[in-house]
C-alpha cells in the first residue's frame, strides 16, 4: 500500500507542476497582449496623453519621442517574456 500512495503522490505532483506551468504561460501571454495594446494606445494617443498630463508646449515633441520609445519597449518586453517562457520549457 505504501508504493500505491507514492505513485499517487507523484501523479499529484506532476499535475500540480503542469497546472503551474499553464498558469504561468497564460499570465505571460496576457502580459504580451497588454504590452501590444499599451504600445498601440501610446502611439495613437501620444499627444493627447501629454496634453492630459499638462506637459509644457516646448516639451511636447520631446515627450512624444519618449512615449514612442516607451511604447516600442513595452511591445518587445511583452514578446520577450513569452519567448523566455517558451525557452524555459526546453
Amino acid at each position: 500500500m505504501g508504493s500505491l500512495s507514492r505513485r499517487r503522490y507523484k501523479l499529484l505532483e506532476q499535475s500540480k507542476n503542469e497546472l503551474a506551468s499553464s498558469v504561468i504561460h497564460a499570465s505571460i501571454t496576457s502580459n504580451t497582449i497588454f504590452g501590444i495594446f499599451s504600445a498601440i494606445i501610446i502611439y495613437v494617443f501620444g499627444y493627447n496623453i501629454l496634453n492630459l498630463l499638462n506637459v509644457p508646449s516646448d516639451l511636447i515633441n520631446d515627450g512624444f519621442s519618449y512615449l514612442h520609445i516607451l511604447g516600442f519597449a513595452l511591445l518587445f518586453d511583452g514578446i520577450g517574456m513569452v519567448l523566455a517562457a517558451d525557452a524555459s520549457r526546453l
